[in-house]
């Protein structure tokens, strides 16, 4: 069974054949076509994501799926693409090394909108829709705003703000898992070694 107790970073790094047992495409706006990879997500997180961006169109909000999902294969050609870019070393990359991203769990989701021109930017959090992402996403989901240079040290890399990404996993009111023993979760405890 898929086990929502991993850490993923640098130094608990997922394989390079890791692939959640299940994937499934959530039926949300996606900025991407419909074949593609990273419009997928575990499939229970995937229900999850479906139940925040149908919230956030209740009240007139309209976010929009950038990524979710990357294989290894992915996160690899981003990783060299993004590091080729920058003037820093590659261990500064603001980008994660292949096997280092919650995005090869497919529980990490990707957000923008609209008023960003569905770019991935600071700006996000200026605007209604990050703003309402930040108050309702943890009713919904656990918001893993990944914006503490503290956590640099965790993941092994440049950490700089990324104000879009949310980490959907159990244990939230509306998420329907218990948070009791046995019920799976996103920690910050260290997986054994894969």
């Amino acid at each position: 069974m898929f086990s929502y107790e991993m850490l993923v970073n640098c130094e608990n790094r997922l394989p390079e054949d890791f692939v959640p047992p299940s994937l499934a495409a959530p039926d949300i706006a996606f900025a991407a076509d419909p074949s593609d990879e990273k419009r997928f997500l575990e499939v229970r997180a995937a229900r999850h994501a479906k139940r925040l961006f149908d919230a956030a169109k209740a009240e007139g909000i309209f976010l929009y799926g950038i990524s979710g999902y990357r294989s290894y294969e992915r996160q690899e050609i981003l990783y060299q693409k993004a590091c080729c870019k920058s003037s820093a070393a590659s261990s500064l990359c603001e980008t994660a090394m292949p096997g280092c991203s919650e995005h090869q769990t497919g529980l990490a989701l990707d957000v923008s909108c609209p008023a960003v021109s569905l770019n991935l930017s600071q700006a996000f959090s200026e605007t209604a829709e990050g703003r309402w992402l930040a108050r309702h996403a943890p009713l919904y989901l656990r918001l893993c705003a990944k914006i503490s240079t503290m956590l640099s040290s965790v993941l092994g890399r440049l950490n700089l703000p990324e104000l879009w990404g949310v980490m959907i996993a159990p244990g939230s009111p509306h998420s329907g898992w218990s948070a009791g023993r046995g019920s799976g979760s996103v920690t910050s405890r260290p997986a054994p070694k894969i």
